[in-house]
């Protein structure tokens, strides 16, 4: 039947795109997640998932920051990567793409997108994703191949990002950014 058919093209996008598959029953998933009851079910994972059960710290701010901004989000990613502490961020163009360079330098970022696995959004943030994966990273998200970057995804990712991290160091944004709403999940 063509549902049948459907369904099958979509689980063969899934292995193709998806190193890992992790389900809530999982022990493989991460333990931070359980407590929450709009946590997802499943997580489709790039890279090494042994990384999701590290302490992590998310990184966020503006799509659009100063260069002081940027320079604050590197610095801090560098320090805590350097420390032992994995950078959660978003890999939106601004503040996230700093935070995951600099947990690049000593091979310990995570990002957790809106899209499938299959698709890169932003597409300028294609080689920094090549990269996280390149320096053992992890790339995440909840969402099957081919969904695309739709609005409503980004803020709902921020849960995930906030509930996988320790804390929440907002570098730099707007006031009722989905930054500020991704620390508000935090607290």
């Amino acid at each position: 039947s063509p549902v049948q058919k459907q369904f099958e093209q979509c689980l063969k996008f899934v292995d193709l795109h998806s190193d890992f598959i992790l389900i809530d029953t999982d022990d493989r998933y991460p333990k931070q997640l359980l407590p929450y009851s709009n946590r997802p079910p499943i997580l489709f994972v790039k890279g090494l998932w042994q990384n999701l059960q590290q302490p992590q710290v998310a990184i966020v701010g503006s799509r659009v920051p100063s260069p002081h901004g940027k320079q604050v989000a590197y610095d801090f990613a560098y320090y805590l990567s350097e420390k032992g502490f994995f950078i959660t961020s978003g890999l939106a163009l601004g503040i996230d793409a700093a935070a995951h360079m600099g947990g690049l330098k000593h091979h310990r970022t995570i990002a957790v997108i809106g899209t499938g696995l299959d698709l890169v959004y932003p597409s300028q943030n294609r080689q920094l994703q090549e990269q996280i994966l390149q320096h053992s990273g992890t790339i995440l998200t909840e969402y099957l191949p081919e969904t695309q970057p739709i609005q409503r995804n980004f803020p709902y990712r921020n849960r995930i990002v906030s509930g996988l991290s320790l804390g929440v160091v907002v570098a730099e944004a707007q006031l009722g950014s989905g930054s500020l709403i991704t620390a508000q999940a935090a607290a």
